[in-house]
Parts: C-alpha cells; sequence; structure tokens
C-alpha cells in the first residue's frame, strides 16, 4: 500500500484488491454501493453512521471517509 496518506476512492480500492484479493470491478462495485449509503445517510441526517461508512463497508478507519464527500 502507499506510504502516502491519501484517502480517495484509488486508495480504498488498492486496499480492497491487495488485502482483500479482490477484483477491480468488484471493488468498484462496492465501492458504488458505499458511495450510495454514504449519500443516503447524509440525506437522512445520520452524519455518525455516514462517518462510520469505511468500517461498515471496508474494515477501515474513518479517515477513508473524505473519499466519499
Amino acid at each position: 500500500m502507499p506510504e502516502e496518506d491519501t484517502y480517495d476512492k484509488a486508495h480504498i480500492k488498492r486496499v480492497l484488491m491487495e488485502r482483500d484479493e479482490m477484483h477491480a470491478e468488484d471493488a468498484d462495485r462496492v465501492i458504488e454501493q458505499a458511495q450510495d449509503q454514504f449519500d443516503e445517510y447524509v440525506e437522512e441526517g445520520d452524519l455518525g453512521r455516514a462517518r462510520d461508512i469505511c468500517e461498515e463497508f471496508f474494515g477501515l478507519e474513518p479517515d477513508f471517509m473524505m473519499a466519499f464527500m
């Protein structure tokens, strides 16, 4: 994984592909699902769950949430 602190969707995709041995298309699909869920949480005003989206979908710390904003 890269050393820099970039918390974008490309980084999440690399994590999923390397750590979970996911195919690129599957990683893209789950990232899209997470984005949809994030948008729904924000629309509903459930900012706590929006903050935890990366843990819920990927087992990653909340820092990665910035990729969905």
